[in-house]
């Protein structure tokens, strides 16, 4: 009913983008006052996931709003790594098998893949209130969209939970899966060579759990590496690039580090290779690696040409 995709352009960069929301209008907004301590209450140092000098706190600072099919309306703040919880959540129905129905009006949300694996839509459920079994199994904790039943109601599955009482206050958040493709690379495309990449190193900024998996494709195809490697038992690692401080013993500079280095490797030749990078089902249903932070920095790539094109 609603559109639940946002094309965006980095005007820096003049690359694309596109984001899965349910903004249905956009507006602007300058606040009069700032966010000062003595108003922040009961907010501490600690929670804050925010930087005390950002613009979305800063009085008379023009700020992007968006509202919601709900009637939300909302900040755009580039600052926050997680989305809003904006669908409020009109009843549960308890169906008795592991599942339940939730009553989310104009909700947008699909179980259908796109385009990688993981592409179907995931939701954080908070603020559930009900009887104590209901409120453990469902706050803060995130789960895939199983079925869309209407515009209106959606399937999920929650292990356990047969029976129970809602009795209203909770939202759901969308949890988004990063999905970057880079370009098809081949750093000797001018000498008409094939080439071998060994590793890829990703400076990343520095999180407390975060990772994410990095996927790849040779010869201008979309065969996943990852997925023939571990089918045939020959992948080389696990293909998870940890952004978070390896071990202190080892590495115990990584924990003061804003920017960490970490190598990726890799097992393939050909033409072109393509990097993908996403979470996987485990880890977008874990709180604290899909909804932490994700930057890169930088990569450098490490290579070297191997036969001519056409061998």
């Amino acid at each position: 009913t609603y559109p639940n995709q946002i094309l965006v352009y980095n005007y820096k960069t003049g690359s694309w983008a596109i984001n899965d929301d349910c903004a249905t209008v956009f507006g602007y907004f300058e606040q009069g006052t700032d966010l000062t301590w003595a108003l922040s209450d009961p907010l501490q140092w600690s929670d804050a996931n925010f930087d005390w000098n950002s613009s979305v706190i800063q009085g008379q600072h023009r700020e992007i709003l968006y509202g919601t099919p709900e009637g939300f309306v909302l900040i755009l703040d580039t600052e926050v790594s997680r989305n809003a919880p904006a669908m409020q959540i009109t009843n549960i129905t308890y169906n008795g098998n592991n599942t339940l129905t939730l009553t989310i009006i104009s909700h947008n949300l699909t179980s259908s893949p796109i385009e990688f694996d993981f592409d179907y839509d995931f939701i954080l459920l908070e603020y559930v209130e009900g009887d104590s079994a209901t409120m453990t199994a469902l706050n803060d904790k995130i789960f895939a969209v199983d079925q869309v039943l209407t515009a209106n109601t959606i399937v999920i599955v929650v292990p356990g939970l047969l029976s129970g009482t809602y009795n209203g206050g909770g939202t759901a958040a969308r949890v988004s899966n990063i999905q970057i493709k880079t370009k098809q690379w081949n750093p000797y495309v001018e000498e008409g060579r094939n080439f071998y990449l060994a590793r890829v190193d990703f400076g990343v900024v520095r999180t407390t759990t975060g990772e994410i998996n990095v996927d790849y494709y040779p010869s201008s195809t979309n065969v996943s590496m990852i997925d023939g490697g571990v089918q045939t038992g020959s992948i080389m690692g696990t293909s998870v690039l940890e952004t978070f401080p390896y071990d202190p013993a080892l590495y115990p500079l990584e924990q003061f580090q804003e920017i960490l280095w970490h190598p990726i490797y890799f097992q393939s030749t050909g033409e072109f290779i393509q990097l993908g990078i996403s979470f996987d089902l485990n880890q977008m249903l874990d709180p604290n690696i899909s909804l932490e932070h994700f930057e890169i920095q930088g990569m450098v790539l490490h290579t070297q040409s191997t036969s001519e094109r056409l061998q």
